[in-house]
């Protein structure tokens, strides 16, 4: 669902919520906006959700490094001069 169609959507949504619903919507978005443990490291660690974004960052940038390497040194040998 595009965004502006999930705004007028939740809009409506709260007009027509009663109390019970509003502050469980509401316990929900602070809970995803507050830096609370979301993820694990393998020694079992809390990881906060700040620190579980770095990590997947750099594992995506470790992968995509891997993959361009993969393709440079495929590329490499194609080229090669005999």
């Amino acid at each position: 669902m595009k965004s502006i169609a999930l705004k007028v959507k939740i809009k409506h949504f709260l007009k027509t919520a009663d109390e019970k619903v509003l502050n469980i919507v509401g316990d929900g978005y602070e809970n995803y906006n507050q830096n609370k443990n979301v993820a694990f490291y393998s020694d079992l660690k809390p990881r906060c959700k700040q620190e579980h974004n770095i990590a997947i960052g750099s594992d995506r940038v470790k992968a995509i490094n891997l993959f361009l390497l993969k393709s440079l040194k495929k590329n490499k040998e194609m080229f090669k001069v005999v």
